[in-house]
């Protein structure tokens, strides 16, 4: 994921998507983290529902939330 993110590879936001409804919650929690910074529009129905998930972790729901809020952001700043 790194790597992929390093080198700007379009495949990150899909990757993103599929790792934040991940099994495990430290993949989840991880692909959070850099949705933060570098998901866009697709991620968001899947952010919003971990966030809305009764039995997601206090930490990992904060950051779906930020996530969310940085993602809407850049999309309305590119539409300017």
């Amino acid at each position: 994921m790194r790597s992929l993110i390093k080198l700007g590879d379009p495949r990150v936001p899909d990757l993103l998507v599929k790792l934040v409804n991940d099994r495990a919650s430290s993949v989840r929690f991880a692909a959070v983290k850099a949705a933060v910074e570098f998901g866009d529009a697709r991620v968001v129905p899947a952010l919003r529902r971990l966030a809305q998930a009764s039995r997601t972790p206090p930490g990992t729901r904060a950051g779906a939330l930020d996530a969310i809020k940085g993602i809407i952001a850049r999309e309305n700043a590119g539409h300017v």
